[in-house]
């Protein structure tokens, strides 16, 4: 009995030392092991916030590809497509028929595909699937694994295509291209019209994965110099420095590479990363 009293005695004592005098509880630091196994799990679990950056350079990427090896049009930035149409328009002749009936052809494919994208999305977000969800996906978040569909449908026949060994050159007509480069611009397209709709309702302050002309006023005008007072400065920088690494990456990848595949598969992997954290 006095055993067992000395003990409860000793406990109060050290239950005192920690709370007398404001003294705050003894929290023991992490071990290396335990840095680096939280430094893995932040890596394998990226934030939404994260995932909106890396969407970005998705985009340059996508638009890398479908530029310099697609067409030279672009499945991203509709500005370009919708300006190339009207100087056809305008401006065409008659001896450069063949020519103006290739992109106007080219361009009615971009942009019918990546409408049908973006009212996809819209679907998504308001219409019957925006009420679907379960413990892996947040309502109205499901767009984001079909988009992930169709980059992998792009990438899956780029490489069906170059594995039957068909001639390949970005300098080839849209209109003499087999239906598998078809169906890939049909599913790149797509998948930027989607990923476009789906920012528009999730995306950030000030913070742009494709329309970089706002983005880069913004930056301008809000400045110091401009008398301006620099809100969320980084956002803008870091969103135009983003797509232009993912445009120089992506034309890299095209220049060392035959055709589209290796980008397509970057493009792939790294929006495959990003899932996770967009669906959640």
């Amino acid at each position: 009995a006095e055993y067992m009293g000395g003990f409860r005695v000793m406990a109060a004592l050290e239950t005192r030392l920690l709370v007398d005098e404001g003294a705050a509880p003894v929290v023991p630091r992490p071990t290396a092991m335990a840095r680096v196994a939280q430094g893995v799990s932040a890596f394998m679990n990226p934030s939404f916030k994260t995932c909106m950056w890396l969407l970005t350079a998705v985009c340059g990427f996508m638009d890398a590809v479908s530029f310099i090896g697609l067409g030279g049009l672009f499945t991203n930035i509709q500005t370009g497509n919708i300006v190339q149409l009207a100087f056809i328009v305008g401006y065409s002749t008659s001896d450069r028929v063949i020519d103006s009936m290739d992109r106007v052809g080219g361009l009615v494919l971009y942009l019918c595909s990546f409408s049908a994208g973006a009212l996809i999305g819209g679907l998504t977000l308001h219409g019957p699937l925006s009420t679907w969800s379960n413990a892996h996906i947040k309502p109205k978040r499901i767009g984001f694994l079909i988009e992930w569909f169709l980059l992998l449908a792009a990438f899956v026949t780029s490489a069906y295509y170059l594995h039957r060994d068909r001639p390949y050159s970005p300098n080839i007509l849209i209109m003499d291209y087999d239906a598998e480069l078809w169906f890939c611009i049909m599913c790149c397209a797509g998948a930027m019209g989607l990923q476009a709709a789906l920012v528009r309702q999730f995306g950030l302050p000030d913070f742009a994965t494709n329309l970089m002309t706002l983005t880069l006023v913004a930056l301008v005008a809000d400045s110091s110099l401009a008398g301006g007072k620099n809100p969320r400065w980084h956002r803008r920088l870091g969103s135009i420095l983003l797509f232009f690494s993912g445009c120089a990456l992506g034309s890299a990848l095209l220049l060392l590479c035959k055709g589209p595949l290796y980008a397509l598969l970057v493009d792939l992997l790294l929006f495959t990363y990003c899932l996770r954290g967009l669906l959640n």
